[in-house]
C-alpha cells in the first residue's frame, strides 16, 4: 500500500478580487465542496492540502475509501467506443453529411459546444430575459398599451452570433 500524499490532487489557485479584497482563492478539483480564500498563493494551497488531510483521516475513520487523485490528462488517449441506438446513429450521420462534415467531426464539435455551453446557459437566458424586461419598460413608458412581452426561452448560440430560435 502507497502513502498517502495530499499534493497527487489537483489544486488550482488564482488571484482575485474576493468580497472586495484581493486574494487567493485554492480549490481542490476532485473536492468542489474545499476551497480556500488567503492573502497569498502558498497559504491558500496550503489550506486545501490541510482539509484534504482531514478529510482522509475521517475517510479512514469511517473505513471508506478515499476518492483518487484525477488523472492528468495526457493518461487520455483521445478515443472513445461509444454503443448509441441506430436511431440516433442514423441522426448522427444525416445531420454530419447535411454540414459536409465526417460523423466524427460533427459528434467531436457538438461535444465540445454542448461542454462550452453548458455554464453560460443560465447566463444567456438570464441576458435575454433582462432584455425582454428592459423591452416591456421601453413600451410601456411611452404610453403604448401592454399586453403580454413573452419571455425569452429559446437560442441558438453559433460560433459568431447568438441569436433566438423558434
Amino acid at each position: 500500500m502507497t502513502a498517502f500524499d495530499p499534493h497527487l490532487y489537483n489544486i488550482t489557485i488564482r488571484k482575485g478580487v474576493f468580497d472586495n479584497e484581493v486574494s487567493y482563492e485554492a480549490r481542490a478539483k476532485e473536492f468542489p465542496g474545499i476551497s480556500a480564500f488567503e492573502s497569498s498563493a502558498q497559504e491558500a494551497y496550503e489550506y486545501v492540502i490541510d482539509a484534504i488531510e482531514t478529510l482522509e483521516v475521517m475517510h479512514n475513520e469511517k473505513g471508506t475509501p478515499m476518492p483518487s487523485p484525477f488523472a492528468p490528462e495526457d493518461d487520455y488517449s483521445g478515443r472513445v467506443t461509444l454503443r448509441i441506438p441506430k436511431s440516433l446513429h442514423r441522426q448522427l450521420a444525416e445531420a454530419a453529411d447535411d454540414d459536409g462534415v465526417s460523423l466524427n467531426q460533427y459528434i467531436n464539435s457538438q461535444l465540445s459546444y454542448a461542454l462550452g455551453t453548458r455554464n453560460s446557459r443560465s447566463s444567456l437566458v438570464n441576458l435575454f430575459t433582462g432584455a425582454n424586461d428592459q423591452v416591456a419598460k421601453n413600451i410601456s413608458t411611452k404610453g403604448r398599451r401592454l399586453t403580454k412581452v413573452t419571455p425569452i426561452q429559446n437560442y441558438r448560440t453559433t460560433n459568431d452570433s447568438t441569436s433566438l430560435a423558434g
